[in-house]
């Protein structure tokens, strides 16, 4: 009886290696992520990019998937892993909405389906990126029933403007160079300098000094200006006044209602330096790394002691977007001012893939 037991042992492990072979999970299930329909892999798309979840993105593609625009062949399935990576790493903010526009080829097996999509990202940086046009989906069923994507092309490139902020419109008689808000934030860039960390101005706090109410700053306080001062407030001349903590007082630094040739001296805490402040130009225009912007005041401080000169240029309703000085280049990179995001003006919407390629 246990010769018996002994010559059935071969056989019934063989059985059971044949049967775990046949059953083993194919590519499309080895991951967990099981979709019985194209549909069901572009909802897929969709909810892994907004949760920036590289797992489930990669997840809707083969192992052998193919990423084209029009009929140019871009690269395969471990670049794309590599640029979401990035993506996902550098977006603070992803939406992402596609709709189908029409099927173009259906097998059992296999489906084209065409998408119109928008995609927006908000990057770490706070810059803006916008996407839409169209991409047809080459979809594959499996033996066991479950589907994903074998090739995304990119069928068409929308590029247009964005549309120019209303704080770059033309001058009114609204026009406001210093607006002053809790939120309000501005970065800037050294030109001559690009290796140094960008220079940060944020708006943290207002309060009444003195029955005026100031607005304090962080994380130097004003120091873009030549007065180390945290709290600045505009009065309804437009007058820019610094409040200086080292000795209790104000200083009117800007005079934003200027006319050309217009000046007012200012003298710093604890020195005997005297600043000329001259409103020296009005430019139609000004551009720097955040864009091209209007209606631009542009204002020489010259210290009458050492005849050290510093260049200051405010745009209206955005505030200070370049500042020049000993050695130093400060530009405008980005900024956030009265709730909106402000960047490049000139901005376009580009392509999924363009977007895809800049990481």
């Amino acid at each position: 009886m246990s010769k018996l037991k002994l010559y059935w042992w071969p056989l019934a492990l063989s059985i059971l290696l044949i049967f775990s072979f046949c059953s083993r999970p194919t590519e499309f299930e080895q991951s967990g992520f099981l979709y019985t329909s194209p549909e069901e892999v572009v909802a897929n798309l969709t909810l892994a990019y907004e949760e920036k979840n590289l797992e489930g993105y990669l997840s809707s593609f083969r192992d052998d998937s193919q990423f084209y625009e029009d009929s140019e062949y871009l690269w395969g399935k471990a670049q794309e892993e590599k640029i979401h990576r990035k993506m996902f790493t550098a977006v603070r903010d992803l939406d992402l909405k596609m709709a189908e526009l029409r099927s173009e080829e259906a097998t059992e097996t296999t489906r084209r389906l065409v998408y119109n999509y928008q995609l927006n990202l908000k990057l770490l940086s706070e810059q803006l990126l916008q996407g839409e046009g169209q991409v047809a989906l080459d979809f594959v069923k499996n033996e066991n029933g479950y589907w994903k994507i074998d090739s995304f092309r990119e069928l068409q490139t929308s590029l247009k403007k964005w549309e120019q902020l209303e704080s770059n419109m033309a001058k009114s008689d609204s026009a406001n160079y210093f607006p002053l808000r809790v939120g309000n934030e501005w970065i800037y860039q050294d030109l001559i300098n690009p290796n140094l960390p960008d220079f940060r101005v944020s708006v943290i706090d207002s309060l009444l000094i003195r029955g005026n109410l100031y607005y304090q700053a962080e994380p130097f306080g004003w120091d873009i200006f030549p007065v180390s001062a945290s709290f600045a407030r505009q009065d309804s001349l437009h007058q820019l006044r610094l409040f200086v903590e080292d000795d209790s007082t104000e200083r009117v630094v800007f005079n934003l209602a200027a006319e050309i040739g217009d000046s007012l001296t200012f003298i710093p805490p604890f020195t005997t330096e005297v600043m000329i402040v001259e409103l020296i130009s009005h430019k139609d225009s000004l551009t720097v790394p955040a864009g091209t912007f209007k209606d631009v005041l542009e204002f020489l401080i010259t210290d009458n002691n050492s005849g050290s000169r510093y260049l200051y240029e405010f745009a209206a309703n955005v505030g200070v977007i370049r500042q020049r000085g000993q050695n130093q280049v400060l530009a405008l990179k980005n900024a956030h001012v009265n709730g909106k995001i402000i960047t490049d003006v000139e901005f376009r919407i580009l392509s999924w893939t363009q977007i895809k390629s800049s990481f």
